[in-house]
């Protein structure tokens, strides 16, 4: 998820909202405590208030944009498990067609709401934010990490230089640290409760190079 409002004290413009019926297919298996209804959910609480709001279709992520964060290895091995139907990238993170096709337009979704935001609009999409994905590995139900590839690709084009991942999720931002971590230009902030216990149960403890 990405948002922006340029000035607080402007009165506030319609946000766009970015959003797929495809995100409806980010399902994992029966009693799976990640549910992707809430993001048709989201838009019917929005017009049941009569929020104001633009929506804006979400586009397919390349492999090419994909690569500028995961490896190569980790992408084709991904397109193996789901060639052969279905499998495991993570103990809780079962993959098939349907979910690994889901990834690719909220990864492209986050993209679209970074270059929106660029341009000074409100923005949010509404299944972003998988922030356990790693460079080569999946855990706690994240297939890519969206955000990361939506800052490469804008530190790639020179759109941005520097970038700051405010991360409010209760679960630890494991993949953003580990992809960004030797990065000086990008800061993660990930505040959340201990994983003991906790759901997600694959994200491991956080600890790099020692520190």
């Amino acid at each position: 998820m990405l948002c922006r409002i340029s000035n607080h004290n402007a009165k506030l413009k319609a946000v766009h909202v970015v959003y797929s019926e495809k995100y409806l297919k980010y399902y994992f298996s029966p009693g799976h405590p990640f549910w992707p209804g809430r993001a048709k959910l989201f838009i019917e609480l929005l017009d049941r208030e009569g929020f104001e709001y633009e929506l804006v279709e979400a586009k397919k992520v390349t492999d090419r944009q994909i690569t500028l964060v995961h490896t190569k290895n980790y992408l084709q091995g991904l397109k193996e498990t789901v060639e052969k139907g279905t499998g495991f990238l993570s103990l809780d993170t079962p993959v098939h067609k349907d979910n690994v096709e889901a990834a690719y337009y909220y990864t492209g979704g986050t993209i679209q709401a970074a270059d929106l935001a660029l341009q000074g609009k409100t923005v949010v999409n509404i299944l972003g934010g998988l922030h356990h994905a790693e460079s080569n590995r999946s855990s706690g139900f994240c297939i890519f990490n969206d955000h990361a590839v939506a800052i490469r690709k804008l530190q790639k084009e020179g759109k941005i230089k520097k970038a700051a991942v405010l991360d409010l999720d209760v679960h630890a931002g494991n993949g953003t640290q580990e992809i960004f971590y030797s990065d000086p230009n990008v800061l993660t902030n990930s505040d959340s409760r201990s994983p003991v216990g906790f759901v997600p149960c694959s994200v491991p403890i956080i600890v790099q190079n020692n520190e």
